[in-house]
């Protein structure tokens, strides 16, 4: 019954999980993949709270943007105003398209020439979490997601069972392989803005240049969104949610209402939004 318990208490994130490999001693230094608004411009909340998470590594904290439009550079501005960041990479050319594979192969493109970087980081958002693990697996390295705790260099916790618990993630990287990440940004404060503390750097565009063979994996045929004043739900610091005690979904408004009031965004249970 004790080694039961002991196996079941392991189980639920009381335990540690390693991934093996070889050990590197190399400097290090961390990359984080700045998300913005593709359609209105402006960087999005949750990557200064990446590049709050990113300070918790040892080495200096680059930032890489990348786009295809005047949007992209603003963005690039804006992240050089971002606390604690050391250096901003701006990869802009009219090849990038607004889909996760044309982001992964440019952002593979901006390792290769800057790097190594031992560790890449970006948010736990649904742009975030359709590039890390395509990046990844192109170089053999094992994402850890929704990472909500940084213990050291290596070591990572991360929620499992719906939130129920937190799991230890320790990897052990493979030599000049870097460490991908994607991190929830309401578990870090969003680092501060203040006077640009570094000049963003343009990479040349046969660095970044996405060929016919890579573009023609997907294109961008639409994009429907929401227009909202609340906060994103990925990133909101309160969240107002119902579920089937409100009836229906025309008393929803209730929670609405409420939300607005607080400043927050508006959830709801999977019964609710399946309804």
């Amino acid at each position: 019954m004790a080694s039961l318990a002991r196996a079941l208490f392991s189980s639920l994130g009381h335990g540690r999980c390693t991934v093996r490999g070889m050990s590197y001693r190399h400097a290090m230094s961390t990359m984080v993949l700045a998300e913005y608004d593709f359609q209105g411009g402006g960087l999005a909340p949750a990557s200064a709270s990446v590049v709050t998470a990113a300070k918790q590594l040892p080495g200096p904290t680059t930032v890489l943007v990348i786009g295809s439009d005047e949007k992209a550079a603003d963005a690039a501005r804006q992240c050089c105003q971002l606390a604690g960041v050391d250096k901003v990479l701006l990869a802009k050319s009219s090849t990038v398209k607004a889909v996760a594979e044309s982001f992964t192969d440019v952002l593979l493109k901006c390792i290769k020439a800057q790097g190594p970087f031992t560790h890449v980081l970006a948010p736990a958002s649904t742009w975030g979490k359709s590039i890390i693990p395509r990046a990844a697996a192109v170089l053999d390295s094992a994402p850890v997601t929704d990472v909500i705790d940084i213990v050291d260099e290596k070591t990572f916790q991360r929620p499992i069972y719906a939130g129920n618990a937190i799991t230890t993630v320790q990897i052990k990287p493979v030599k000049d392989t870097s460490i991908f990440l994607t991190v929830r940004p309401t578990s870090f404060d969003a680092a501060p803005l203040g006077d640009a503390a570094c000049d963003v750097v343009d990479l040349a565009e046969e660095v970044i240049a996405v060929t016919a063979e890579e573009a023609g994996k997907a294109d961008l045929v639409d994009r429907q969104g929401k227009v909202s004043d609340r906060p994103e739900l990925g990133s909101a610091r309160v969240v107002v949610s119902g579920g089937r005690a409100l009836k229906s979904k025309e008393n929803f408004h209730i929670i609405e209402a409420l939300a607005d009031e607080l400043g927050a965004a508006v959830g709801a249970s999977r019964a609710a939004a399946l309804e």
